[in-house]
């Protein structure tokens, strides 16, 4: 689940349990905080981030027992380019 400041709740549909290893959460703050940098709003920022991060997850986790954060930040282009 997500929180904004401003009390909105949205729930992530995306991800896998593949993604329970070392430096998943660096590699989403980086998103994070690449997205901003880029001009999107915090909360934008935070929705495409965390979406993009799990999506990227679960296309690793069908042939992958752990995901490994290296393998994810690898994913992210291809994924960015299939989403848009």
């Amino acid at each position: 689940m997500i929180f904004s400041p401003q009390g909105m709740c949205y729930f992530n549909s995306s991800g896998s349990p593949a993604m329970a290893s070392g430096g998943m959460g660096d590699v989403l703050t980086g998103m994070i905080t690449s997205m901003m940098a880029q001009g999107y709003s915090v909360d934008k920022a935070v929705l495409l981030a965390v979406f993009t991060h799990g999506y990227a997850g679960e296309q690793l986790a069908q042939n992958m027992y752990v995901v490994p954060a290296t393998s994810l930040i690898k994913k992210i282009p291809t994924v960015l380019r299939e989403l848009m």
